[in-house]
């Protein structure tokens, strides 16, 4: 509360990935992401397994990961019985990587800690459907506009993928219209605004 009377929050924007191309048109897949431990990759794994024996057609496309964690990844998922469905995939660069998020036909991402959660705002913006952990600040940026993992168990998130691909054309449309609130010129304007103020109260004598 202290700190909330002395400062603003100047949420990130998501309106950069409407530069994004997708790739060609292929099988439907997903996106989740493993260079850190908050992203539950064991999690999604498990998860996808459950989901992927209803829906063989699926591929899981995992990007950012280390050749340490790709290595015990490869294991849980031999162990799973999905290799065929399952892609591992490195840090990609700038470009691989719009293409590859842009092109996804569902985004998986039930992290338990978020500053923001960019990529889901970002999931919105476009359209694609998401899967989110009931993470405080998923829940704010996504505004209800997301499928909401109950837990990071697999059934749960199997329920969530299938509820994030049952969403209408109505719901999605929605979805990119609460993501509209999310702009780099607003972030920058809410920064600009409160350096102003800050140094208002500096020439004041206000500051504290």
């Amino acid at each position: 509360p202290r700190l909330a009377r002395r400062g603003r929050a100047a949420v990130l924007g998501s309106d950069n990935a409407l530069a994004w191309r997708a790739e060609a048109p292929g099988e439907p897949y997903a996106i989740a992401f493993g260079h850190f431990a908050n992203k539950n990759v064991t999690a999604v794994l498990e998860g996808w397994a459950a989901f992927a024996r209803d829906h063989p057609e699926w591929r899981l496309r995992l990007v950012g990961m280390g050749a340490a964690d790709r290595a015990s990844a490869t294991e849980l998922v031999q162990r799973l019985g999905t290799s065929g469905q399952v892609e591992l995939m490195p840090w990609l660069d700038d470009d691989a990587f719009t293409s590859c998020f842009a092109g996804a036909g569902l985004v998986v991402f039930p992290s338990d800690f978020e500053g923001f959660g960019l990529p889901a705002a970002e999931a919105l913006r476009l359209g694609i459907p998401v899967v989110v952990s009931a993470d405080p600040a998923l829940l704010e940026i996504t505004g209800g506009h997301a499928a909401v993992a109950r837990s990071t168990g697999a059934d749960d998130l199997r329920a969530a993928m299938e509820q994030a691909l049952a969403m209408t054309p109505e719901q999605l449309e929605a979805g990119r219209r609460h993501a509209d609130r999310y702009t780099w010129a607003g972030t920058a304007r809410t920064i600009r605004e409160s350096l102003l103020e800050r140094a208002r109260q500096i020439g004041a004598g206000t500051a504290r």
